[in-house]
Protein backbone atom coordinates (compact mmCIF):
# COMPACT_ATOMS: atom_id res chain seq x y z
CA UNK A 1 0.00 0.00 0.00
CA UNK A 2 3.03 2.25 0.10
CA UNK A 3 2.66 3.11 3.79
CA UNK A 4 5.79 3.77 5.79
CA UNK A 5 6.24 3.93 9.54
CA UNK A 6 7.00 7.42 10.88
CA UNK A 7 7.46 9.27 14.17
CA UNK A 8 8.97 6.36 16.15
CA UNK A 9 11.46 8.80 17.69
CA UNK A 10 8.61 10.95 19.01
CA UNK A 11 6.29 8.24 20.34
CA UNK A 12 8.15 4.95 20.38
CA UNK A 13 5.91 1.94 19.78
CA UNK A 14 2.56 3.56 20.58
CA UNK A 15 0.87 4.73 18.56
CA UNK A 16 2.28 3.28 15.37
CA UNK A 17 1.97 5.92 12.66
CA UNK A 18 1.73 4.56 9.12
CA UNK A 19 1.85 7.23 6.41
CA UNK A 20 1.90 7.86 2.70
CA UNK A 21 2.45 11.45 1.62
CA UNK A 22 0.74 13.68 4.17
CA UNK A 23 -1.92 11.09 5.08
CA UNK A 24 -1.33 8.98 8.18
CA UNK A 25 -3.17 6.34 10.16
CA UNK A 26 -2.44 6.03 13.89
CA UNK A 27 -2.65 2.47 15.19
CA UNK A 28 -3.18 1.95 18.91
CA UNK A 29 -2.79 -1.38 20.70
CA UNK A 30 -5.72 -2.38 22.89
CA UNK A 31 -5.40 -4.39 26.07
CA UNK A 32 -9.03 -5.40 25.64
CA UNK A 33 -12.49 -3.87 25.65
CA UNK A 34 -13.15 -0.78 27.72
CA UNK A 35 -15.99 -1.69 30.11
CA UNK A 36 -16.99 2.00 30.33
CA UNK A 37 -17.49 2.32 26.56
CA UNK A 38 -21.17 1.69 25.77
CA UNK A 39 -20.70 1.77 21.99
CA UNK A 40 -17.79 -0.67 21.83
CA UNK A 41 -18.41 -4.28 20.80
CA UNK A 42 -18.05 -6.76 23.63
CA UNK A 43 -15.02 -8.33 21.95
CA UNK A 44 -13.22 -5.00 21.57
CA UNK A 45 -11.89 -6.28 18.26
CA UNK A 46 -11.77 -4.67 14.86
CA UNK A 47 -13.43 -6.50 11.97
CA UNK A 48 -11.35 -4.71 9.30
CA UNK A 49 -10.10 -1.35 8.16
CA UNK A 50 -11.03 0.09 4.76
CA UNK A 51 -9.31 2.67 2.60
CA UNK A 52 -11.32 4.45 -0.10
CA UNK A 53 -9.30 5.24 -3.23
CA UNK A 54 -9.96 6.39 -6.77
CA UNK A 55 -10.05 3.91 -9.68
CA UNK A 56 -6.39 4.45 -10.68
CA UNK A 57 -5.12 3.77 -7.16
CA UNK A 58 -7.46 0.80 -6.80
CA UNK A 59 -6.03 -0.76 -9.97
CA UNK A 60 -2.48 0.09 -8.83
CA UNK A 61 -3.07 -1.64 -5.46
CA UNK A 62 -4.54 -4.71 -7.13
CA UNK A 63 -1.60 -4.88 -9.54
CA UNK A 64 0.91 -4.39 -6.71
CA UNK A 65 -0.62 -7.24 -4.71
CA UNK A 66 -0.43 -9.46 -7.81
CA UNK A 67 3.17 -8.46 -8.55
CA UNK A 68 4.21 -9.26 -4.98
CA UNK A 69 2.29 -12.55 -4.92
CA UNK A 70 0.04 -11.32 -2.10
CA UNK A 71 -3.26 -13.16 -1.97
CA UNK A 72 -6.32 -10.95 -2.17
CA UNK A 73 -10.03 -11.48 -2.54
CA UNK A 74 -11.96 -9.23 -4.94
CA UNK A 75 -15.57 -8.27 -4.21
CA UNK A 76 -18.09 -6.48 -6.40
CA UNK A 77 -20.55 -4.64 -4.15
CA UNK A 78 -22.51 -3.13 -7.05
CA UNK A 79 -21.89 0.48 -6.04
CA UNK A 80 -18.27 -0.24 -5.12
CA UNK A 81 -15.51 -2.70 -5.83
CA UNK A 82 -13.07 -3.92 -3.21
CA UNK A 83 -10.08 -6.12 -2.66
CA UNK A 84 -9.39 -7.68 0.72
CA UNK A 85 -5.93 -8.65 1.96
CA UNK A 86 -4.44 -9.67 5.29
CA UNK A 87 -1.60 -7.69 6.82
CA UNK A 88 1.37 -9.57 8.34
CA UNK A 89 -0.51 -9.84 11.66
CA UNK A 90 -3.63 -11.24 9.99
CA UNK A 91 -5.76 -8.08 10.19
CA UNK A 92 -8.15 -7.69 7.26
CA UNK A 93 -7.54 -4.64 5.05
CA UNK A 94 -10.02 -3.47 2.41
CA UNK A 95 -9.14 -1.24 -0.53
CA UNK A 96 -12.35 0.04 -2.09
CA UNK A 97 -13.37 2.35 -4.91
CA UNK A 98 -16.73 3.86 -5.77
CA UNK A 99 -15.39 4.68 -9.24
CA UNK A 100 -17.04 1.56 -10.66
CA UNK A 101 -16.35 0.65 -14.26
CA UNK A 102 -19.39 0.71 -16.52
CA UNK A 103 -20.68 -2.69 -17.67
CA UNK A 104 -20.17 -3.42 -21.39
Amino acid sequence: MGLERRFQDAWGDAPTMMCVGETCVALFVSAGPDPAAVDQPATGSLHHIAFRVDRDNFEAARQRFSDLGIEFRPADHGIAQSVYVADPDGHRIEITTYDVEASP
